[in-house]
């Protein structure tokens, strides 16, 4: 029988390649089922650990992020705060520091824009504003960290804004003084559980 032009000898057919395809995506589908199952579990011990698993997995999803990722995120849950404050969704709740901050630099930028529409121009010889104070440094909010703890403030007294480095430093200088990791879960945080065992 005279094979086809252009046909390899011994080249596998439709039906050869349907069944590797097929093959190797099951393959992979009971590899991602065990390692769902593993994940599970993990989950499961997280949570008889006095941990919340819907925190977990948020926290879990910014971790695999990257810093791109998790600004963008931070953006956006910005924005999604100011929404939530101005339809009066908030409950209560303050603005996060990353939506503070960035409503106030909207309410600046419309106040400079209202005064450039007035025709409002600075004088040259204007007094200027002070400069801000300056940081600290990760040292020295480690150190105050360490002196709070000492005058009887808690974990969450920590001073400096989230995401900072002063905050991280703060939080390191208060743990070193307390003798722990900071991730004691308070018992107040731990889900109680029914009297059959099974948790709230």
């Amino acid at each position: 029988m005279k094979k086809k032009a252009g046909q390899t000898p011994n080249a596998p057919t439709s039906r050869e390649k349907l069944k590797s395809f097929v093959e190797r995506i099951a393959n992979l589908e009971t590899e991602k089922k065990s390692i769902s199952e593993d994940i599970k579990d993990i989950y499961g011990e997280a949570k008889n650990d006095g941990f919340d698993p819907k925190a977990l997995r948020k926290i879990v999803k910014e971790f695999m992020q990257t810093q791109t990722q998790r600004a963008a995120d931070r953006e956006t849950e910005a924005l999604v705060d100011i929404y939530r404050a101005n339809l009066g969704m908030l409950d209560g709740t303050p603005l996060g520091d990353i939506a503070r901050r960035k409503y106030e630099e909207e309410l600046r930028d419309a106040e400079q824009e209202a005064r450039r529409e007035d025709g409002e121009v600075a004088d040259a010889g204007a007094e200027q504003e002070p400069d801000a104070p300056r940081e600290p440094t990760e040292d020295e909010a480690r150190s105050q960290g360490r002196d709070d703890h000492a005058n009887g403030k808690r974990i969450f007294d920590n001073p400096f804004l989230a995401g900072t480095r002063q905050r991280a430093a703060w939080d390191e200088g208060f743990c070193e003084a307390d003798g722990s990791d900071g991730m004691d879960i308070p018992s107040a945080w731990r889900r109680a559980k029914k009297t059959n065992g099974s948790e709230e």
